[in-house]
């Protein structure tokens, strides 16, 4: 099958508003890191998420 396709694929793009596009990277203890781990799933979410609420 040759030709040209006439619909692109993929999910369209996001705007920049909601592209996340920033890291920030931080050092923590054993003790710091577990217990926002614990928060984390006691709110029912990934670590990544709980800390980007607060």
């Amino acid at each position: 099958m040759t030709g040209t396709r006439n619909k692109p694929g993929g999910r369209p793009a996001k705007s920049r508003i909601d592209k996340q596009n920033r890291v920030v990277s931080t050092k923590l203890t054993e003790l710091q890191f577990y217990a926002i781990r614990k928060r984390a799933t006691e709110a029912g979410l990934h670590v990544s998420e709980y800390v980007r609420q607060a």
